[in-house]
């Protein structure tokens, strides 16, 4: 993929971004709430010598990898995501992030924010940071792996056809829900997953920066 001047990304009217890992570094806070919890449920803890590689797994791989039954899966998540709320005022947006989401409004983009944390949460972190300026909406399910329906719901809500939207996250399944809705996805290497994990389902691009993603989404002229 070259990463020089591609009109396609000034074409968008649409920029839907994922929450956590994507706007706000949730990843901290995350990973010790789940060591937390994950003995409650026999889970296996991760270990500071384990995040490299935990980085180019996806989701379902994680997991196995957490030896948590599947069944259990959506308890932790929501343990998870209660104590959360409880710490939400301290988690801070990723640097620079905040530039991209000025410009883009600056530009007449619709942003939004798409995710399966809760938007009571999302709430408090655009509200704590002075954010809420910046984004149109908030859409929110419990739906680990249902973001593709989602995607399909905020193109619907939104008069939006695929082609004026694109998806910004930094999962693997962040992009296989682009893929199923139909729209085009980037992929951020700042949050959960690494570069390499992004290769097997073709992102429009990879970027490494928020400096980079606002190059990209308005450039100069």
């Amino acid at each position: 993929m070259k990463e020089g001047f591609d009109k396609r990304l000034t074409m968008f009217t649409h920029i839907f971004f994922d929450f956590d890992g994507t706007i706000a570094d949730t990843l901290p806070l995350s990973a010790h709430l789940y060591n937390e919890i994950a003995p409650q449920f026999g889970g296996r803890l991760i270990r500071e010598e384990d995040v490299e590689v935990l980085r180019t797994k996806n989701l379902h791989e994680l997991i196995r990898l957490s030896k948590i039954p599947l069944i259990q899966i959506p308890k932790v998540v929501y343990f998870m995501q209660q104590k959360t709320s409880a710490s939400m005022n301290t988690v801070l947006p990723f640097a620079g992030i905040e530039e991209v989401l000025k410009e883009l409004k600056k530009k007449g983009k619709i942003v939004g924010i798409v995710t399966t944390n809760s938007e009571a949460n999302v709430r408090t972190f655009l509200r704590t940071r002075n954010l809420e300026k910046y984004i149109d909406f908030v859409h929110a399910e419990k739906a680990l792996f249902g973001k593709g329906n989602m995607l399909r719901h905020v193109l619907k809500e939104n008069n939006a056809s695929s082609s004026q939207a694109v998806y910004i996250g930094d999962e693997v399944r962040d992009g296989e829900a682009a893929n199923k809705a139909h729209i085009s996805f980037i992929a951020v290497t700042w949050g959960l997953n690494a570069r390499e994990a992004f290769t097997k389902i073709e992102p429009l691009k990879i970027v490494d920066s928020p400096k980079r993603l606002l190059q990209l989404l308005t450039p100069n002229p």
